[in-house]
């Protein structure tokens, strides 16, 4: 039989060996544009890139969230981007911006990963009264959010409003007869009380606010309509604000316009959902 025990050296060799295969090797990637350092072990089975050890990032990425557009173009002008590379998504139904610094295109590939977003948030008066919007009140309810929201209406007149309230929250308990339309076209609400008989009031069938559509934006128009039923014995009020979907289309290509004409020679900008970042699983 062959005696087939390793001598010493080759026993040595085979040591050296195996712990050379296990040692992690420094390389470097060069990838053109830049290098970026690296970690091989196991015959480049694994590879750990040092970018966090340089003195500085290879390359910008991430996503910074800012208040409003203006915020946007400042941001721009201060990255000195490029707009060939630097595309704007206008999301309408999310009410998103998404600036994209490092956009792919057809002839440079990119890892889209170097963002700045503005989200847009419908105002604290417009949720008020969307969330309130064809909800119907009894007379007391309904004299009491007008008041609480009196400042949003610019017309009519908020002593002429502020009255109307009043005169409902005080006649609550008076017994609501009829609504008589004149002659003027004026519509008016009829109460009767055993002690003072009957009452008309002057009912406002129409008004305007004239509110901020979103966060940081400029005031809009919103026209609004006002019924009022008698039902299950009460009177009952709720409004309707009209075309409110079309005045926030406005809003948003108000919106949209503004970045067309103040990045005109930043970036493109495109209507849609901006794509996701490019798959990078070093993140090179």
């Amino acid at each position: 039989m062959n005696d087939t025990t390793p001598t010493g050296t080759e026993a040595a060799v085979v040591v050296e060996t195996a712990l050379k295969a296990a040692t992690p090797q420094p390389l470097t990637l060069d990838f053109g544009t830049h290098q970026l350092p690296c970690i091989a072990t196991s015959d480049l089975v694994n590879v750990t890139h040092l970018e966090q050890f340089l003195k500085q990032p290879l390359r910008a990425r991430g996503t910074t969230s800012l208040l409003n557009l203006k915020n946007l173009q400042k941001f721009l002008l201060k990255q000195d981007c490029t707009k060939a590379n630097t595309f704007v998504f206008a999301d309408k139904d999310a009410l998103l911006f998404t600036a994209i610094l490092n956009a792919s295109t057809q002839l440079e590939p990119a890892w889209a990963d170097h963002r700045a977003t503005v989200q847009l948030k419908k105002t604290r008066q417009l949720q008020n009264w969307q969330s309130n919007n064809k909800k119907k009140m009894s007379q007391e309810a309904f004299a009491l959010f007008l008041e609480e929201f009196l400042e949003d209406i610019v017309s009519p007149v908020a002593t002429e409003v502020l009255h109307f309230a009043e005169t409902l929250e005080a006649r609550r308990t008076e017994v609501f007869k009829s609504s008589i339309r004149t002659s003027t076209g004026e519509c008016n609400l009829v109460f009767s009380s055993e002690r003072d008989g009957d009452h008309n009031t002057v009912l406002i069938e129409n008004f305007t606010l004239g509110i901020p559509l979103f966060d940081g934006g400029p005031a809009y128009e919103v026209k609004v309509k006002l019924f009022h039923r008698v039902i299950e014995q009460k009177l009952t009020f709720w409004y309707e604000l009209r075309q409110i979907d079309y005045i926030l289309d406005k809003a948003w290509e108000a919106e949209v316009e503004f970045l067309n004409e103040t990045l005109s020679s930043l970036a493109h900008v495109f209507e849609g959902k901006a794509p996701s970042p490019t798959p990078c699983h070093a993140d090179l």
